[in-house]
């Protein structure tokens, strides 16, 4: 099989295909949320402000901003595995197929 050769503007696009992708699968995870209504569906708080012994933990400024990760941390969770669900195959599938380029490049380059 011969090598094909690669126009400069196809070579500028996979420069940038990570990022094409990363927008695809957040839209993608965000459409899969939304039609599952998985935050609702999956929500259990660990606990409630008032009657928590640790409340004031939320009046740290660093830990104020994550606090509902923190009370609720389920949906994140579910929400980062359908994310990386979706876009890991697709990173793999694209590395691999560089990676039996390169192999071939070799063989060439042996002979």
């Amino acid at each position: 099989m011969k090598n094909k050769k690669i126009s400069k503007m196809a070579s500028d696009y996979f420069e940038y295909v990570f990022f094409f992708v990363g927008i695809g699968s957040g839209i993608l995870t965000h459409k899969i949320i939304k039609m599952f209504n998985i935050v609702d569906r999956f929500s259990y708080q660990l606990y409630e402000c008032p009657g928590f012994f640790l409340c004031f933990v939320e009046h740290i400024p660093i830990v104020g901003k994550i606090s509902t990760i923190l009370k609720d941390p389920i949906p994140c969770i579910i929400i980062l595995v359908i994310f990386f669900s979706i876009l890991l195959p697709i990173i793999l599938i694209y590395a691999y197929g560089f990676e039996i380029d390169y192999k071939r490049n070799e063989k060439n380059k042996s002979k």
